[in-house]
């Protein structure tokens, strides 16, 4: 599972970075342009493992931006490599208190579950999956991180619940050419199928075994 959050939240740092920027190229004249010159020679250093580098880029990046969350997402996904949890910790909330969104409680979260602090975790969550529903954006890996809290906390309902949530946020053009599909899962979200089959398998055992199904 941690294996799974660590890839996870990679892909949303690098994706978030044209969607926080919205430059015209890193030789942009500005603030602008030159923020986002730090975020992309830190996430160079953050790919090499140099994580201490990519903190000190980033940080350079958010004193340019202080209006982004995205530097101090990374930095404490940076603080996670390095293994410093406390330090992680404050910068997500921070970014979390920046701007509570996908990429921003899927982070914060994960590191609260690391430090088993599971029920501010599931707060982060619902504070973002509540702001979406209310917005009507359409991105789905905080559902998906909450189903995945709910089921590995054995509430399977809710877990059940928050997936399929997950997989009608966006529409998806399926590389397979299915137009019809609701929503295309990426590599390495695919596990949340696997936990909405366990989850309903269970319950249905619960059910049985509590003579539900007797006629």
């Amino acid at each position: 599972m941690k294996a799974h959050f660590r890839i996870f939240s990679v892909f949303v740092t690098y994706h978030a970075i044209f969607i926080h920027c919205e430059v015209q190229g890193a030789d942009s004249v500005g603030d602008d342009g030159m923020a986002l010159r730090f975020l992309l020679q830190g996430n160079e250093h953050s790919a090499q493992g140099r994580h201490a580098e990519a903190i000190y880029m980033w940080r350079n990046a958010s004193a340019l931006r202080p209006d982004s969350n995205v530097p101090w997402n990374n930095i404490a996904n940076a603080y996670m490599a390095l293994g410093d949890e406390d330090e992680a910790l404050k910068a997500a909330e921070l970014a979390y208190a920046m701007n509570v969104d996908y990429l921003s409680s899927t982070t914060l979260s994960n590191i609260q579950k690391t430090k088993r602090l599971y029920r501010e975790a599931e707060a982060t969550l619902i504070g973002a999956v509540e702001k979406s529903m209310n917005n009507g954006d359409k991105y789905e890996h905080h559902f998906w991180s909450l189903s995945s809290l709910y089921f590995e906390q054995g509430d399977y309902l809710e877990s059940i619940k928050f997936a399929e949530l997950g997989f009608l946020r966006r529409p998806g053009e399926c590389d397979s050419g299915d137009v019809h599909a609701k929503v295309c899962v990426p590599e390495f979200e695919e596990n949340i199928r696997g936990q909405v089959y366990n989850s309903s398998m269970e319950l249905g055992y619960r059910d049985g075994r509590h003579g539900r199904y007797a006629s």
